[in-house]
């Protein structure tokens, strides 16, 4: 999962992949087969909605071929998928399924119940497991702990992504004068953060800025990150981290609204529980619409490292921020034959788009670009 080992989930009958999650699939083979007929088809079938089949589906297959088998070349799926209807059982092991239905969440089949063949349900990415033992005390060697909160504006807590000329990695010394966000520094458990937002960010509507949490490089230290999708009406976004894994020690679903006062209230009380036995790691995990999913991160790499949506308009409009994990006057990270301090040959695009540029999505205001008759504008 998502390029790391987890305890094998068997006999599924579907499997949900959001933008950026990447799975292992075993099929298992036999001995015994028709030595001369045509090869199986693997078939890959799928709603666009998971609740709701008339949305239409997708389908294609792949061959699988013995010795002495034969393809048909000429076989292809039609656009109805009527050759795919028996692929919907009715005792459904589903792993990873759009976490967007809160029955089905109350409802998933939780570690380690799953491991029962026969028990049918949803199987969610808290209730994995990796199945080599980290302890306790290691992933529990927190720096500190952040919140990230998508507040319907498709923003990280109200924070649009402006990206610098000069790429974050080659900046000596860093360039701030834009930059918003947590700067933490300190060892664990001692690590001290401090917040800094625009002067021109408004209650009422999302900043444009450098947004960077900055960490200490702690060899055997993590950072806690809680997500927390307020509205339930939203989308799953897929939260994509580069630069290495996390480890997934939580997630939650609530039947309403929420937002980040919330989570910290309920966890404050002893409301919201960790998984610090070996946890799920990924680098990619769908977070609930009106809940949250806590992901730690070792602070062993040192670099700025961007985690974004996965959700392509998402990100290019600034659904992202960067983690830094130590500091380049330190000489945390090398920056090998790099130049630094040159900014890039191609300007980075503002999250509305640049002069020939305009990102556009459902619900959002005019954009406007005055442009140089016959050039070429992207929409």
């Amino acid at each position: 999962m998502d390029s790391r080992k987890i305890e094998p989930v068997p006999y599924l009958t579907d499997l949900w992949l959001a933008a950026g999650e990447r799975y292992d699939i075993v099929v298992k083979t036999k001995r015994a087969y028709n030595k001369s007929g045509e090869a199986f088809k693997i078939k890959v079938f799928g709603y666009t909605n998971q609740y709701n089949h008339s949305a239409g589906g997708l389908c294609t297959i792949a061959w699988l071929k013995y010795p002495g088998q034969t393809i048909d070349y000429n076989y292809v799926p039609d656009s109805a998928c009527t050759d795919f209807d028996h692929l919907s059982p009715l005792r459904l092991r589903t792993l990873n399924p759009v976490p967007n239905n809160y029955a089905a969440w109350k409802n998933r089949i939780q570690y380690p119940n799953w491991k029962n063949p026969s028990k049918p349900g949803d199987i969610f990415i808290a209730d994995l497991r990796e199945p080599k033992s980290k302890s306790k005390s290691t992933i529990n060697n927190l720096a500190n702990t952040q919140y990230i909160e998508f507040d319907g504006s498709i923003t990280f807590n109200g924070l649009r992504m402006s990206y610098p000329p000069v790429p974050f990695l080659l900046q000596d010394p860093a360039d701030k004068t834009d930059r918003c966000g947590s700067t933490c520094n300190g060892q664990p458990p001692k690590t001290k953060c401090t917040t800094k937002n625009p002067a021109n960010c408004s209650a009422n509507d999302y900043c444009n800025c450098q947004h960077v949490v900055k960490e200490p490089l702690v060899r055997d230290g993590w950072v806690e990150i809680v997500l927390v999708n307020n509205n339930q009406g939203a989308a799953a976004h897929p939260i994509h981290q580069h630069g290495g894994w996390y480890w997934v020690v939580g997630e939650g679903q609530y039947n309403h609204n929420i937002n980040s006062s919330f989570i910290r209230h309920q966890d404050k009380i002893n409301k919201i529980s960790r998984n610090l036995h070996n946890p799920p790691p990924k680098d990619t995990i769908q977070v609930p619409p009106g809940g949250y999913a806590i992901i730690r991160t070792k602070l062993d790499n040192a670099g700025t490292w961007i985690f974004h949506c996965h959700i392509n308009y998402h990100v290019t409009i600034g659904m992202a921020m960067v983690l830094q994990v130590g500091e380049l006057k330190r000489q945390d990270w090398s920056t090998g034959p790099l130049q630094r301090n040159v900014e890039c040959e191609t300007p980075p695009p503002p999250p509305r788009g640049g002069p020939t540029t305009i990102y556009w999505f459902y619900g959002m205001e005019n954009a406007e670009r005055c442009v140089t008759p016959g050039t070429e504008v992207t929409f």
